[in-house]
C-alpha cells in the first residue's frame, strides 16, 4: 500500500511539474501509462487473491495435519489394544489345549480304573463261584455220612466232627481270600469315583477355558475391527492431506506467478515514469533556455560570488544529488565539466563552488551543516540586509542570494535545483529562508 502511495504521489508530483513548465505529454503516452497502472491494479488484486488462496491452503493442510496426527494416535491406542487381545486369546487358546490334554489323560486313567474296577469284580465273582461250587460238593459228599451217623450212633459223631472242623477251615479260607477281594473292590470303585471326579473337573476347567478362549476370541474380532474401521479414516484424512498440500504447492505457484507480473508491470511503471520525468526535465529545461536564452559554458573568472553564483547558474549543468560533497579535486573537475552530466551538483555543492570560484577559498561542507570546522567564517544576517552573495538556508535547501528587494520583500537567487529542473535563476518571497541567511566574511 505505501508503495502504491508513493507511486500515486511521485505521478502527482510529476503532473504538477509538468503543468508549471507548460508541457503536455502526448495522449498515447498517458494512455499507455493508464494502461499499464490498470494492470499493475488487476495484478494487485491477482496477488491478494493468491495469497488468500495461500493462506487458506495452508490452514487447510494444517487442519489435516491435525487430523492425521489424532487418527494415528488412535491407530497406535487400537494396535495395542488388539496386541494385547491377540496376546489374551493365545494364552486362553493354550489354556484350553492345555485343559483338553488333561481331560484326556483324566478320562483315560478313569477308563483304566473302570477296566480295573470290571476285572477284580469279575475275578470275585468267579471266586465266589468257586467257593460255592465247593462249599456245594463238600455238603452234598458229607451229608449221607452225617445222617447215617445220626441214625446209627448219635454218640459216634468224632469222625464227622473232624469233617466238619474240615469243611470250616475250608469255608473260613476262603472267606478271606473273598473279604481281601472285597477290599480290593472297595478300593477300585472309589479309584473309579476320584477318576470320574478328575474327569468331571477337568471337563469343567476345559468349559471354563473354552469360554474364555470365545470371550478373547470375541475381543480380538472387535479390536480387529476397530483398527481396520481407524485404518480406513487415516487413509482418507491422508488423501485429504495430500490434496491439502498439493491446493498449497498451486497456490504457491500462482501467488509467485502473480508477484513476478506485479514486478514487472512495476517495473514497467518506473521505466515509463522516468521517460516521462526525463520528458518534462528536458521540457523545463527548453523552456529556461527560452526564457533567459541560452548561454554557453564560461569558464568563471574574477568577479563577486553572486556574478560566478549568476554565470554558474545559467551553464545549464545537472543537478547531482551528493556531487560536490568530495575533496576540493573532485570540486573542481566538476567546476572545469560545467557541472555537465555525472559532474554534476547538488544545492550544497553549488554554493560550495560558487564560493570557491569567487574567492579561492573551499569551504568544505559547510552548505550541508553549518560546521565541519568552517562556522568562523560566516556570520548570520537577516533577509532584509541580504546583501548579493549571501547565503540563504532552508531545512532543506540552500542557495545564493544575487538581488534583493527589502521595499517588496523578495530576492533573487540562483541555485541548484533538483534532478528535475537543473540550475537557475529563481525568485522568493520574505520567510522563504526559514533557517537562515549567512554572509561570507572570509578565512
Amino acid at each position: 500500500m505505501q508503495a502504491r502511495l508513493r507511486r500515486l504521489a511521485w505521478l502527482a508530483v510529476t503532473c504538477c511539474l509538468v503543468m508549471v513548465v507548460n508541457c503536455s505529454i502526448p495522449a498515447s503516452q498517458a494512455d499507455e501509462l493508464d494502461e499499464l497502472n490498470a494492470r499493475r491494479d488487476q495484478a494487485t488484486v491477482d496477488t491478494q487473491q493468491a495469497h488468500h488462496h495461500v493462506d487458506q491452503a495452508w490452514l487447510a493442510l494444517s487442519q489435516a495435519d491435525a487430523r492425521v496426527t489424532a487418527v494415528q494416535t488412535r491407530v497406535a491406542e487400537a494396535r495395542q489394544v488388539l496386541t494385547e487381545a491377540e496376546e489374551a486369546w493365545q494364552t486362553a487358546r493354550d489354556l484350553e489345549l492345555e485343559l483338553a490334554r488333561q481331560l484326556l489323560d483324566a478320562e483315560k486313567a478313569l477308563a483304566d480304573a473302570e477296566a480295573k474296577v470290571d476285572a477284580g469284580q469279575a475275578k470275585i465273582d468267579a471266586q465266589k463261584a468257586a467257593i460255592n461250587a465247593y462249599a456245594r460238593s463238600i455238603v452234598q459228599d458229607n451229608l449221607p455220612l452225617v445222617n447215617v451217623a445220626l441214625l446209627i450212633d448219635l454218640n459216634s459223631t468224632a469222625s464227622l466232627a473232624n469233617r466238619v472242623q474240615w469243611t470250616d477251615t475250608v469255608l473260613t479260607t476262603n472267606q478271606v481270600d473273598l473279604d481281601s477281594l472285597r477290599q480290593i473292590q472297595a478300593e477300585l470303585v472309589e479309584a473309579r469315583k476320584e477318576a470320574e471326579s478328575a474327569r468331571q473337573t477337568a471337563d469343567q476347567a476345559r468349559q471354563a477355558a473354552a469360554d474364555q478362549l470365545s470371550v478373547a476370541e470375541s475381543a480380538r474380532q472387535t479390536a480387529q475391527e476397530a483398527q481396520d474401521a481407524l485404518n480406513q479414516v487415516l487413509n482418507e484424512e491422508q488423501s485429504i492431506q495430500a490434496e491439502a498440500a498439493q491446493l498449497l504447492s498451486t497456490s504457491q505457484v500462482h501467488l509467485s506467478q502473480a508477484q513476478a507480473t506485479g514486478a514487472a508491470i512495476d517495473q514497467a511503471i518506473a521505466d515509463e515514469e522516468a521517460r516521462l520525468a526525463e520528458i518534462a526535465r528536458q521540457e523545463e529545461e527548453r523552456r529556461r533556455q527560452e526564457d533567459k536564452g541560452s548561454t554557453p559554458y564560461v569558464p568563471v573568472s574574477g568577479g563577486s560570488i553572486a556574478a560566478h553564483a549568476t554565470q554558474m547558474a545559467q551553464w545549464g549543468g545537472s543537478y547531482l544529488w551528493g556531487g560536490g560533497h568530495a575533496s576540493l579535486a573532485d570540486l573542481q573537475a566538476r567546476i572545469a565539466a560545467g557541472f555537465a552530466g555525472r559532474y554534476g551538483v547538488d544545492c550544497s555543492g553549488f554554493v560550495r563552488a560558487a564560493i570557491y570560484t569567487a574567492t579561492g577559498v573551499d569551504t568544505g561542507n559547510w552548505a550541508v551543516n553549518r560546521g565541519s570546522g568552517f562556522a568562523h567564517m560566516f556570520i548570520e544576517v537577516s533577509e532584509a540586509d541580504a546583501r548579493p552573495g549571501d547565503i540563504f538556508h532552508t531545512h532543506t535547501h540552500t542557495g545564493v542570494i544575487i538581488a534583493n528587494d527589502p521595499q517588496r520583500g523578495v530576492y533573487q537567487t540562483a541555485e541548484s535545483f533538483s534532478e528535475y529542473s537543473g540550475m537557475g535563476l529563481s525568485r522568493h518571497a520574505y520567510g522563504y529562508a526559514n533557517d537562515g541567511v549567512w554572509r561570507f566574511i572570509g578565512a
